[in-house]
């Protein structure tokens, strides 16, 4: 799945969206943007998502917004404080700490049940992850599934990003935010099935948004750093230039 346009949420809930946009995914008019543009009438924004073809956004009072390709999005999803997409599936966190997924095959949202209340959802190419009031990370899934739960204990972890991508030698990576705003990339070895871990890959971020490809990095004093493919502007940098390192978006400042 290739992710081709970008979505940017602001402080006060404001949106502003880049790149492609042939299928409405960035609720504007012109096909392509290529840099940050906001998206009017979308107010108290507290949550964002991008897949291929369309844009999520949730708002302050539980409500679910679709820009782009029409999917289903079920009814009975009420007071939802965080929602996750891939392709396929929507990941759905209420306020009680229940944590909802959809497969649009199927038509039906399933309650994943836990033994503890869930704090934090992410979702990637092949696994889900909650991270439940406790700090402890549950995976699921092909890859880190196959990781038990205490190897991720020693990192504190606070939040966790799964962009659904293969990186070179290894399966899968998954980047995790501690509680002292380090960034980590951790990885499953294409073999052993083991974790591998970097040292600290980016300090002082507050916020991540990765994607197929392309990164971003919002860090303490509401920076963009940005990095990957950008082969439709999905940077907002101005340009169509692929970025291997990460560099300052300076056309918006996350407030």
């Amino acid at each position: 799945m290739v992710i081709i346009h970008s979505l940017a949420l602001t402080k006060d809930g404001r949106v502003y969206g880049f790149g492609n946009n042939d299928h409405g995914q960035l609720g504007l008019n012109n096909d392509k943007i290529f840099v940050p543009t906001m998206i009017s009438n979308l107010n108290n924004v507290i949550s964002i998502v991008a897949t291929k073809n369309n844009s999520f956004a949730l708002t302050n009072e539980g409500n679910i917004y679709l820009f782009g390709r029409e999917m289903i999005l079920q009814e009975k999803l009420r007071d939802i404080i965080q929602i996750v997409v891939d392709n396929n599936r929507l990941l759905a966190l209420d306020i009680n700490g229940n944590f909802y997924r959809n497969d649009y095959d199927e038509g039906e949202v399933h309650r994943v049940n836990y033994s503890k209340k869930i704090n934090y959802i992410a979702v990637g190419q092949s696994d889900y992850f909650a991270i439940d009031i406790y700090g402890n990370l549950h995976a699921n899934g092909f890859f880190f599934g196959k990781i038990p739960t205490t190897e991720y204990k020693s990192f504190n972890i606070n939040r966790i990003f799964a962009p659904a991508t293969y990186h070179g030698d290894t399966r899968y990576i998954i980047y995790v935010l501690d509680d002292n705003t380090n960034c980590y990339k951790l990885r499953v070895d294409d073999y052993s099935d083991t974790l591998i871990t970097d040292d600290v890959y980016i300090s002082n971020i507050i916020d991540i948004g990765a994607s197929v490809g392309s990164d971003y990095f919002v860090d303490i004093n509401g920076n963009l750093y940005v990095s990957g493919d950008n082969d439709g502007g999905q940077l907002g940098l101005g340009d169509k230039k692929y970025r291997k390192f990460n560099v300052l978006n300076p056309h918006i400042k996350i407030v």
